[in-house]
């Protein structure tokens, strides 16, 4: 079975292309195949299937086996593997990838590509019903944070103190694991305002359970918790942030406290294809 591995603003994935039938993953073949040292190694495995309405669908896993979540960098890397597989697009769609993923229907278009390298936007579901939380006394984070799905859950802290000298690993896992998000958890963003339109963020991801180079969803989610924190009103605008790894561009469009019309454009690196016996994989 072939295997591509992908890099994506940091995060890294392995995408098993499946359009003629449908494979199922244990638990334990995902771990083994994500594994650094025993398998390939990856944040995640991203399946590509047939879909009877989309172009394809995109069923993604953390290493540790956890699926029925978006993810935007994922979603980003699948998006070019198509275009690198000249998978045909539905005329309707334009240019434009359309694709089926747990959270629902997105939208993906890759341009700029050289060689192993593209730049890829992606669309993301609109978001509204977002909540507020109070956090106790702490001098690293602000007192008020965001909770905010964006095909996942995140909750965005805004920080008190110099990002770079942040104990992401530690502070991310307290609130990871608080008992107000059990049972399944939730990714935790902190974020650093640097100018009303461009922010700098760090990540703890649940599932993966350690701080990533970048998150797409999270990225989005801090760009909204941003536009909601400085009370920028009804518009449309572009955020620049900043993860440890690469630059994004989130655009979205607010009506209140609802979003929509939301983009997110990042890095995509095609690292190298591999080939693998059945028996190997599951």
């Amino acid at each position: 079975m072939i295997i591509d591995k992908y890099e994506a603003a940091g995060n890294d994935f392995l995408i098993i292309t499946s359009m003629e039938r449908y494979i199922t993953l244990s638990k334990e073949s995902i771990v083994r195949l994500c594994d650094r040292r025993k398998g390939i190694g990856a944040d995640g495995v991203i399946i590509m299937e047939k879909s009877s309405t989309c172009d394809f669908k995109m069923r993604f896993y953390n290493n540790d086996g956890s699926g029925g979540m978006f993810c935007g960098n994922g979603g980003r890397a699948i998006v070019d593997m198509a275009n690198r597989l000249n998978l045909p697009l539905k005329e309707e769609n334009g240019n434009r990838y359309k694709f089926e993923a747990p959270d629902g229907i997105h939208f993906g278009s890759v341009w700029n590509t050289k060689e192993r390298m593209s730049n890829v936007r992606i669309s993301l579901n609109d978001v509204k019903d977002i909540q507020t939380i109070d956090i106790l006394e702490n001098e690293d984070i602000e007192s008020t944070g965001y909770i905010i799905d964006t095909g996942c859950p995140h909750l965005v802290l805004f920080t008190t103190k110099e990002l770079s000298s942040l104990d992401v690993y530690n502070l991310g896992r307290e609130w990871r694991y608080d008992q107000r998000f059990a049972p399944n958890g939730i990714n935790v963003d902190f974020v650093s305002i640097e100018t009303p339109e461009k922010i700098r963020i760090r990540t703890y991801e649940r599932g993966v359970e350690y701080e990533t180079p970048s998150c797409g969803t999270g990225v989005v989610a801090s760009a909204i918790a941003t536009h909601l924190k400085l009370k920028n009103g009804n518009c449309q605008r572009n955020y620049f942030i900043e993860t440890s790894s690469d630059n994004f561009i989130t655009y979205l469009r607010a009506d209140e406290n609802n979003f929509d019309n939301i983009e997110l454009t990042g890095p995509t690196n095609y690292v190298f294809r591999v080939e693998l016996p059945e028996y190997q994989i599951f």
